[in-house]
């Protein structure tokens, strides 16, 4: 059984949460509450109706799976499915963030990671109105014509459009430019962690409040959070940002608008 979980009081003035359904905000909740120490849990339809929901008897399967897909594009979560056994699950972002742990239990659970799990509320999944399951080593890729290489970037979007929606934005700024240069890192949510991380400890930095903000793919590209999150702590965080190459950037931005 879970432990008891912290709500932060924010939470209820959040635009994001405040948006969801009623029944996907009880149940984002329900997902918090019912999280391992790691933040991750079993993400299937009849599991969390079960669970969560045990006495709405007008609530069914398929009302539980629309609520995962709405709280997916829209909080902190990932669900994704084994490619192999076809068992569901969900990975809460950042959970160790908000939730302070003594002795912290190992999950059980296979952590999320592109080579063995497809995402399941991700633009392919979408598109054919079910959960993905095709496995990615079996030849049936080519039955529906996608390749290895497209499962895998599909996968990987939903990691994306958590940054995209995080990431201060400038005028020029290309959607489709930061979208190729995260590919090009092979992003975890570890890696996606540290990436947040530096973007709220630069948002605060005197460069980025004046407006030299770079594009994200400039960001991504010359893996910048690398200056600001490191295994080994740094004596002043601001030191490390390069304010000439911000500014040179940011007028070469303003002339190409004119």
């Amino acid at each position: 059984m879970a432990r008891r979980r912290m709500i932060d009081p924010a939470m209820w003035t959040d635009e994001k949460f405040g948006s969801l359904t009623l029944q996907s905000k009880l149940m984002f909740i329900g997902l918090v509450s019912n999280a391992d120490d790691e933040g991750r849990g079993n993400s299937s339809s009849n599991y969390l109706k079960a669970v969560l929901l045990p006495y709405d008897e007008k609530i069914s399967p398929k009302s539980i799976e629309a609520s995962c897909k709405e709280i997916a594009e829209k909080m902190n979560i990932i669900f994704y499915q084994d490619a192999e056994t076809k068992k569901q699950y969900y990975q809460i972002l950042k959970f160790n963030d908000w939730q302070t742990i003594n002795r912290p239990t190992p999950s059980k659970i296979p952590k999320y990671d592109e080579q063995g799990f497809i995402g399941q509320f991700n633009e392919c999944s979408m598109s054919i109105h079910t959960p993905l399951t095709l496995k990615l080593k079996e030849v049936k890729l080519k039955e529906v014509n996608i390749s290895k290489d497209n499962i895998c970037r599909f996968a990987n979007t939903d990691l994306f459009e958590i940054l995209w929606k995080e990431y201060p934005k400038r005028a020029g700024s290309s959607k489709q430019k930061a979208l190729t240069s995260f590919e090009k890192l092979k992003c975890d949510d570890v890696l996606l962690d540290k990436i947040l991380k530096s973007i709220t400890i630069l948002k605060d930095s005197k460069a980025w409040l004046d407006g030299y903000v770079p594009h994200l793919a400039t960001f991504l590209n010359q893996k910048r959070w690398e200056s600001v999150i490191d295994d080994e702590p740094k004596a002043i965080v601001g030191e490390q940002v390069d304010i000439e190459a911000l500014v040179n950037e940011y007028e070469q931005s303003r002339g190409a608008n004119k």
